[in-house]
């Protein structure tokens, strides 16, 4: 009798996971995902490799490190009370002082060429060199005169100017500036306060207005350009923008102009304050497509418009910046990424959303960030210790690097990123450098037991370990089961370059099976399999 052959199902099946989910520390990491990380990066996504080792870049020396800068040539810091420019020459980084400065820390605000540096309120331009403060002041010694003229200042009795003439007056002022006068006294009395300087010479300044009579005294004229006290500024629309806790306002400078807050002639270049209502402090400031946001922790403040005439505020209740995170505001990929009080959050203009569920409420504090490709690098306080986190704006991957302290970012010479690591300026992103980066991965759940009474009985790395110390010497892995205590593996490891694959026996039955991989040098790790084969309840200690 001819019986047909049946097609019995294997006993034995593969599956393997490629492209892996980067860093999360809730408790639903899945076999994907990573529920610990260090020096990992997901630069070769989808699969998983050891961030860029770091290289020195520069050494300050000094005692009050107060800041980094970046330009497109050149990189900027603040040291005590002097202010350098690092440029590059044949033979590496040179530092040239370009000015002095108060010892407190600094904010930097670019404008085209000029380089603003607050609380110093000091101008640099990266071109010319020249370093200058924006204030100024002049007391007048000798003989004050005020006297009818045109903008020519040729006497006039029919032109609205007033010519007022001192020795040196004109000193340190342009024309159009924004000046205070005081100490003026009889006919001259009417034009203390705000002015403009329509037209200046040797000598002497012209303002708007008209003379009683012609006056003359000796000295007593104070004449001061002067800037608004600001917590926090960013650059919008050729202006610098700026805003004041204790004044409750919102600033912005003449057009083009940075040494400029207070001239208010009615025209579309004017500088513009407006008072803000809402409660609480500033707790920083940025821009995004060409919008202007100023935040509080819970209030963020949008500056709608294209010039004074037109423009407005407007308030939206919503998660802004942490109190002493404004270093975290940071631009990646056209979107704006900061801390607030409940986490990581992105902003695309609209509303704001946590990008950082998962990391499980990671109590962030005093943070700093910069951006690479798409990336966004911050480091803060954790706890009680500081951590290096990367978000991968562009597959939404967080990875932890590790424990060091970053102060500042900055990117520098043709888009570098640098970070200042104790009295170091280290680049971040040189490939070329030879730290041996030391790196470990903790995998979420590895689920053993499937439905249909399927166990699995082995679990297999692909990766490539091309430095040579990873090629002599595997990768070292560990194992827990159900969460108990870690066990090594005996790895059985195929000799050879290239791609190699870690076998790993399950010695015992389990729900769920976590490992433990760390290793130093260059890795690539592709994917990771299950070998699944068929079982009995017996095997089940619930189903006993």
């Amino acid at each position: 009798m001819r019986l047909p052959y049946m097609q019995v199902a294997p006993s034995r099946t593969q599956d393997m996971r490629v492209g892996f989910g980067g860093l999360n520390l809730r408790e639903d990491a899945a076999e994907g995902e990573f529920s610990f990380t260090q020096n990992l990066s997901s630069e070769r996504y989808p699969y998983v490799a050891p961030r860029r080792p770091r290289t020195k870049f520069y050494s300050i020396n000094g005692t009050n490190i107060n800041g980094i800068f970046g330009g497109a040539d050149f990189l900027l810091y603040a040291v005590d009370t002097g202010l350098y420019r690092i440029s590059m020459s044949d033979t590496g980084p040179t530092a040239t002082q370009i000015g002095t400065v108060e010892n407190s820390k600094k904010q930097f605000v670019r404008m085209g060429a000029y380089v603003l540096i607050w609380p110093d309120k000091a101008l640099y331009n990266s071109e010319t060199g020249a370093f200058e403060q924006i204030e100024h002041a002049y007391t007048a010694s000798g003989t004050v005169t005020l006297a009818q003229t045109n903008l020519a200042g040729e006497a006039s009795d029919t032109a609205t100017y007033i010519k007022v003439a001192a020795s040196g007056i004109d000193d340190g002022l342009n024309d159009y500036d924004g000046v205070a006068l005081s100490g003026l006294t009889g006919s001259g009395a009417a034009f203390n306060g705000a002015q403009v300087v329509y037209a200046h010479g040797e000598d002497y300044i012209i303002i708007a207005g008209i003379l009683e009579e012609a006056h003359s005294q000796a000295g007593g004229l104070t004449v001061s350009r002067s800037a608004p006290d600001m917590d926090y500024l960013t650059e919008c629309g050729n202006r610098v923008w700026g805003c004041s806790s204790e004044n409750h306002e919102i600033y912005a400078c003449k057009l083009g102009d940075p040494r400029n807050w207070n001239v208010f002639l009615g025209l579309a270049n004017d500088s513009y304050v407006a008072t803000i209502g809402s409660d609480g402090d500033f707790t920083g400031a940025a821009t995004i497509n060409d919008t202007v946001i100023f935040f509080k922790e819970d209030t963020l403040h949008k500056v709608l418009g294209t010039k004074p005439a037109n423009y407005q505020i407007t308030t939206t209740p919503a998660r802004g910046v942490m109190d002493g995170c404004a270093g975290s505001v940071c631009v990646v990929d056209e979107a704006l990424y900061y801390v607030s009080r409940e986490g990581v959050m992105g902003y695309d203009g609209s509303i704001p959303i946590s990008v950082g569920d998962k990391l499980a409420g990671m109590a962030l504090r005093d943070a700093v960030a910069g951006a690479w490709q798409g990336r966004y690098y911050i480091n803060a306080q954790a706890y009680d210790s500081p951590v290096q986190l990367v978000y991968d704006a562009r597959q939404g991957l967080w990875y932890r690097e590790d424990d060091t302290r970053m102060s500042a970012f900055a990117r520098a010479f043709d888009g570098a990123l640098y970070a200042l690591i104790g009295s170091d300026i280290c680049c971040l992103t040189n490939s070329s450098a030879q730290e041996t980066v030391p790196w470990c991965m903790v995998t979420g759940r590895i689920g053993l037991e499937t439905p249909g009474y399927k166990y699995v009985t082995n679990l297999i790395l692909h990766i490539d370990a091309r430095d040579q110390a990873s090629e002599t010497k595997p990768p070292s892995i560990s194992i827990q089961y159900d969460g108990g205590a870690w066990e090594p593996c005996h790895v059985h490891s195929p000799r050879g370059r290239g791609v190699v694959y870690l076998a790993i026996p399950i010695q015992r039955r389990a729900s769920y099976a976590r490992l433990k991989i760390e290793g130093r040098g260059d890795f690539v790790l592709f994917g990771l399999s299950k070998i699944t084969e068929m079982g009995t309840e017996l095997g089940r200690s619930w189903a006993r």
